[in-house]
């Protein structure tokens, strides 16, 4: 049997504070390192860079920019993970919010520029433009970045594609909670497929407070693991390639789809 063995972590975040940030999620690595098998880490959206957009063009120099990026590259390679971080990333100019997959030889098997920017994200960061998907062994595992799960038609694209799971690293705030919950539990249902989710908890620099629960999701919807408010914790999900084959084959959302209706195109802008 196939099974894919994912951890997701809570650890304190100071904006603008990286070389506290790398040190604390590197305390969390360790942590996790305790396991077994563990194929896939996930890290919160920003987890070193934080949220303080107007600081990040004088703070965030090419250097430290570099110095984060070799960071996880680092982590990945001692701990032999998988590891999918939240990052950015400046290139001519042009700023990113990015999750990336460090494989445990320290190269980049996967990233992912975030497609839908959230408020001021919108003035700062350029948005992607594709669905990015990548294999650990025979699982098939989409990118999305927080605001993404507001939006069913993305995660449906890589779904048709054959995704197994939906990892997501995130900074989702109250009073958002009980959407939060929702989409993680819709996006995996409605595709037949696992969502992992890690999401960043606390007091941001720009007042808002992440809600944290980062969770594990089933094919059919029910959360099988929850951070909940834990300020520094992880968990360790089993996920089972015949749990996804199972429920698309009973509800088989995939194969009933109309696209022809789905044209957003065609919806009026309210005015």
């Amino acid at each position: 049997m196939s099974v894919l063995r994912v951890a997701s972590v809570q650890f304190p975040i100071v904006d603008n504070d990286f070389s506290g940030n790398m040190m604390r999620a590197e305390k969390m690595i360790k942590q996790v390192m305790q396991e077994k098998d563990v194929d896939l880490l996930l890290f919160p959206e920003v987890c070193i860079e934080g949220v303080n957009l107007p600081s990040f063009e004088t703070l965030l120099t090419d250097e430290q920019l570099d110095e984060i990026d070799n960071f996880w590259r680092k982590m990945a390679k001692m701990s032999g993970l998988h590891i999918l971080a939240g990052h950015i990333a400046c290139r001519d100019g042009t700023w990113f919010n990015l999750a990336s997959c460090y494989a445990p030889d320290g190269n980049v098997i996967a990233e992912y520029a975030k497609t839908h920017l959230f408020n001021a994200e919108r003035e700062f960061f350029k948005p992607g433009d594709k669905s990015v998907i990548f294999k650990i062994r025979d699982f098939s595992i989409g990118i999305m970045i927080c605001a993404d799960l507001g939006f069913p038609e993305f995660s449906r694209t890589m779904a048709v594609q054959g995704v197994d799971v939906l990892a997501v690293p995130s900074c989702w705030a109250y009073p958002h909670d009980l959407l939060w919950t929702l989409c993680n539990q819709l996006r995996a249902g409605e595709n037949g497929c696992y969502l992992v989710s890690c999401n960043r908890l606390g007091q941001e620099i720009n007042g808002r407070i992440a809600l944290g629960h980062s969770m594990a999701v089933s094919p059919r919807g029910e959360i099988i693991a929850n951070l909940g408010l834990q300020k520094e914790g992880y968990f360790v999900a089993n996920l089972h390639k015949s749990e996804v084959e199972l429920e698309r084959g009973v509800v088989k959302w995939l194969e009933w789809l109309r696209p022809e209706l789905y044209d957003t195109r065609q919806i009026s802008k309210v005015t």
